[in-house]
C-alpha cells in the first residue's frame, strides 16, 4: 500500500521488470490475508500480549530486512514475512475489541482502529 506510489522508484533502482512491480504489494496483501485469520484464534490460545508482541518484534524486523534488499527475489521475500507481521498484528488487534469492548461499541472501536491504519497508511506515504 504505502509502497505503490515509489514502485517506479524501486524497479529503477533494482533493475525489476514493471510486469512484476505489483506482485510486492500484492504478496503482502495475501499474507496478511491469511495471517489475520490465523491469528485470531492462536492468540486466544497463548494470549494477546504475547501474540502482539510477536508481531511488533516480526514487523520491526520485517520493516529493517527492507534495507537490504538487493532485488526481486529478496523484496518478494522481505514483503511476505512483512505481510505476516501485519496479519498477525491486525488480526491480534481485532480480536482485543471484543475482549476489552462491550458488544454494543465493538463497531465503533472497530471503525477506530481501521480508520487509524488507513490514515497511517496515507501519512505515510512519501
Amino acid at each position: 500500500m504505502i509502497l505503490s506510489p515509489i514502485l517506479p522508484m524501486i524497479g529503477d533502482q533494482l533493475d525489476i521488470a514493471d510486469a512484476v512491480l505489483g506482485t510486492l504489494v500484492s504478496v503482502y496483501s495475501l499474507m496478511v490475508g491469511i495471517f489475520a485469520i490465523l491469528a485470531g484464534p492462536v492468540s486466544d490460545k497463548i494470549g494477546r500480549r504475547r501474540i502482539l508482541l510477536l508481531g511488533c518484534g516480526a514487523m520491526t524486523v520485517a520493516l529493517s530486512l527492507h534495507g537490504f534488499v538487493s532485488g526481486y527475489a529478496s523484496f518478494l521475500l522481505v514483503r511476505m514475512f512483512a505481510g505476516c507481521a501485519g496479519g498477525i498484528l491486525s488480526g491480534a488487534a481485532v480480536s482485543y475489541i471484543g475482549d476489552y469492548f462491550p458488544y454494543e461499541r465493538r463497531g465503533w472501536a472497530t471503525g477506530w482502529v481501521m480508520s487509524g491504519a488507513a490514515v497511517g497508511q496515507i501519512i505515510g506515504i512519501p
